[in-house]
Protein backbone atom coordinates (compact mmCIF):
# COMPACT_ATOMS: atom_id res chain seq x y z
CA UNK A 1 0.00 0.00 0.00
CA UNK A 2 1.88 3.58 -1.47
CA UNK A 3 -1.19 5.74 0.21
CA UNK A 4 -4.36 5.53 2.27
CA UNK A 5 -6.70 8.29 2.15
CA UNK A 6 -10.29 9.69 3.73
CA UNK A 7 -12.66 12.04 1.78
CA UNK A 8 -15.27 14.41 3.83
CA UNK A 9 -18.01 11.84 2.49
CA UNK A 10 -16.24 8.57 4.17
CA UNK A 11 -14.69 6.95 1.05
CA UNK A 12 -11.65 5.11 1.73
CA UNK A 13 -9.04 5.53 -0.98
CA UNK A 14 -6.26 3.14 -1.49
CA UNK A 15 -3.41 3.79 -3.68
CA UNK A 16 -1.78 0.34 -4.67
CA UNK A 17 1.36 -0.70 -7.05
CA UNK A 18 1.15 -3.98 -8.21
CA UNK A 19 4.33 -6.17 -8.51
CA UNK A 20 2.64 -7.99 -11.54
CA UNK A 21 -0.29 -8.86 -13.14
CA UNK A 22 -3.71 -9.99 -10.43
CA UNK A 23 -6.25 -9.35 -8.41
CA UNK A 24 -6.55 -6.94 -5.42
CA UNK A 25 -9.75 -7.35 -3.09
CA UNK A 26 -10.05 -4.50 -0.22
CA UNK A 27 -13.09 -5.11 2.70
CA UNK A 28 -13.54 -2.68 5.78
CA UNK A 29 -14.94 -3.36 8.45
CA UNK A 30 -15.64 -1.66 11.70
CA UNK A 31 -16.32 -3.21 15.22
CA UNK A 32 -18.85 -1.74 17.14
CA UNK A 33 -18.90 -3.72 20.35
CA UNK A 34 -17.58 -7.07 21.23
CA UNK A 35 -19.67 -9.50 19.27
CA UNK A 36 -20.92 -6.11 16.43
CA UNK A 37 -19.33 -5.36 13.03
CA UNK A 38 -20.24 -4.29 10.53
CA UNK A 39 -19.06 -4.04 7.11
CA UNK A 40 -18.13 -0.67 6.00
CA UNK A 41 -17.74 -1.61 2.30
CA UNK A 42 -15.40 -3.40 0.00
CA UNK A 43 -14.63 -3.35 -3.66
CA UNK A 44 -12.10 -5.42 -6.32
CA UNK A 45 -10.24 -4.68 -9.43
CA UNK A 46 -7.78 -6.36 -11.48
CA UNK A 47 -4.58 -5.05 -12.60
CA UNK A 48 -1.62 -5.78 -14.61
CA UNK A 49 2.12 -6.26 -14.40
CA UNK A 50 3.53 -2.90 -12.39
CA UNK A 51 1.07 -0.60 -12.32
CA UNK A 52 -0.10 1.90 -9.87
CA UNK A 53 -3.88 1.65 -9.22
CA UNK A 54 -6.42 3.11 -6.72
CA UNK A 55 -8.96 1.74 -5.18
CA UNK A 56 -11.75 3.13 -3.26
CA UNK A 57 -14.12 1.87 -0.62
CA UNK A 58 -17.65 3.45 -0.44
CA UNK A 59 -19.64 3.05 2.86
CA UNK A 60 -23.00 0.78 3.46
CA UNK A 61 -25.71 2.23 4.87
CA UNK A 62 -25.33 0.67 8.39
CA UNK A 63 -21.79 2.65 8.24
CA UNK A 64 -23.51 5.90 6.95
CA UNK A 65 -25.81 5.94 9.59
CA UNK A 66 -23.56 5.03 12.58
CA UNK A 67 -21.12 8.28 10.48
CA UNK A 68 -23.66 10.68 11.45
CA UNK A 69 -23.50 10.19 15.25
CA UNK A 70 -20.15 8.98 15.93
CA UNK A 71 -16.81 8.35 14.47
CA UNK A 72 -15.56 4.82 12.90
CA UNK A 73 -12.48 3.26 12.97
CA UNK A 74 -12.20 0.91 10.20
CA UNK A 75 -9.81 -2.09 9.66
CA UNK A 76 -9.25 -2.30 5.84
CA UNK A 77 -8.01 -5.35 4.83
CA UNK A 78 -6.20 -5.44 1.13
CA UNK A 79 -5.58 -9.02 -0.31
CA UNK A 80 -3.85 -9.40 -4.08
CA UNK A 81 -4.26 -12.52 -5.71
CA UNK A 82 -1.55 -12.87 -8.24
CA UNK A 83 -2.13 -14.78 -11.63
CA UNK A 84 -1.05 -17.87 -10.81
CA UNK A 85 0.34 -17.50 -7.22
CA UNK A 86 -0.69 -17.41 -3.71
CA UNK A 87 -3.05 -14.44 -2.22
CA UNK A 88 -0.74 -11.65 0.18
CA UNK A 89 -3.09 -9.82 2.67
CA UNK A 90 -2.20 -6.37 4.22
CA UNK A 91 -4.14 -4.53 6.89
CA UNK A 92 -4.67 -1.33 7.84
CA UNK A 93 -6.53 0.78 10.35
CA UNK A 94 -8.24 4.54 9.59
CA UNK A 95 -10.70 6.68 11.85
CA UNK A 96 -13.49 8.14 9.95
CA UNK A 97 -15.01 10.89 11.46
CA UNK A 98 -18.71 11.73 12.09
CA UNK A 99 -20.27 13.79 9.39
CA UNK A 100 -20.70 17.82 10.46
CA UNK A 101 -24.29 18.78 10.60
CA UNK A 102 -24.77 21.86 7.81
Amino acid sequence: MLATRVTAAGLIKLTLRAPKAGVYRAVGTSRLAPGRVIRYGRTHKTVRRGARTTLTIRPTAAAKRRMRTARLRVTVTVTFTPTGGAPATKRRSVVIRAQRRR
